[in-house]
């Protein structure tokens, strides 16, 4: 993570599989987003999917318009809550290559 709308409690990334995971507690005063540095072209070149919980409450449940998610630049995926009550809770994002890029990381 390059910058963190909080504390980071956990970065990891595998470079058997291209997974990156990173978790942080939210700080919803910070007017920044967090950024996470991808390097498509070596890590996802087909592309990737995320996930992305706040307590356990994953993102498809999460009311619209409290965050919001730019993949405007193919290099750096940026997440900013907005809400106040995000304050404190533990967010948790995963960085997945596609399919066809995690068979690149077996070989």
């Amino acid at each position: 993570m390059m910058a963190t709308q909080g504390v980071p409690n956990v970065m990891n990334f595998d470079t058997e599989t291209g997974i990156f995971t990173g978790v942080w507690t939210i700080e919803a005063s910070i007017g920044a987003p967090t950024v996470i540095y991808l390097n498509t072209e070596l890590w996802y070149p087909n592309g990737y999917t995320h996930s992305l919980s706040v307590d356990s409450i994953d993102e498809s449940e999460l009311r619209q318009g409290s965050f919001t998610i730019d993949q405007t630049d193919a290099q750096h995926f940026k997440i900013q809550f907005t809400e106040i009550w995000y304050q404190g809770q533990s967010a948790t994002l995963t960085i997945t290559p596609t399919a066809s890029d995690e068979a690149i990381f077996m070989n």
